[in-house]
């Protein structure tokens, strides 16, 4: 009798191990795609960096460069000019060719990782760079950042070429911007 349990216990077991290794091998793809689906397109940027994208943005079209440094809303591309560098806030990416494959989370520790949109912009508002601000419906505003809020930024927009003395002030919605970049002329953004 003891033997017939002990005989009993084993195959139950055995039938167990079984159960448990198809049970593995049908989650190993799902856990695969759940993994998959929690990836973001910032880490895919992020895995990209060094490499070169071509980005299409609603509003400013399609944007090729390096991908230099990624935020959490944000990327840096830049060229082979200094005047090349733009930024591209991840909300207006439609789409991207030259990408990784794979992701790259963030580092908590990093700083770009911490990095907002709007403190990329108060940087640029703190240097006083003319920019070129391309925005999702397509419209372009040349000026300087005055300030920036919580969702929004003050533009004083005046010609590049003259000094800023009377402006016409816009307002603009974060959400709005798909691209800003050096004004013509001018070598690099502040940061």
């Amino acid at each position: 009798m003891a033997q017939d349990r002990w005989e009993r216990l084993f195959a139950e077991l055995e039938a167990q191990a079984e159960v448990e290794l198809r049970t593995t091998d049908v989650d190993v793809p799902d856990k695969t795609r759940q993994e998959r689906s929690e990836v973001t397109l910032t880490d895919r940027l992020r895995a990209s960096s060094g490499r070169t994208v071509t980005l299409v943005t609603s509003g400013a079209g399609a944007v090729r460069g390096v991908v230099r440094d990624v935020g959490p809303q944000w990327l840096l591309l830049g060229g082979d000019r200094p005047s090349s560098l733009c930024v591209v806030p991840t909300s207006a990416v439609l789409t991207a060719e030259g990408v990784a494959r794979h992701a790259v989370p963030a580092r908590p520790a990093s700083v770009s990782a911490r990095l907002s949109l709007r403190a990329v912009l108060r940087s640029v508002a703190r240097d006083r760079s003319p920019v070129r601000l391309s925005l999702t419906d397509g419209r372009v505003l040349s000026g300087t950042v005055d300030e920036v809020g919580h969702d929004h930024l003050d533009l004083a927009v005046h010609p590049m070429d003259e000094p800023r003395r009377a402006v016409q002030q816009h307002v603009v919605a974060l959400a709005a911007i798909a691209m800003l970049r050096p004004a013509e002329g001018t070598s690099s953004l502040a940061w």
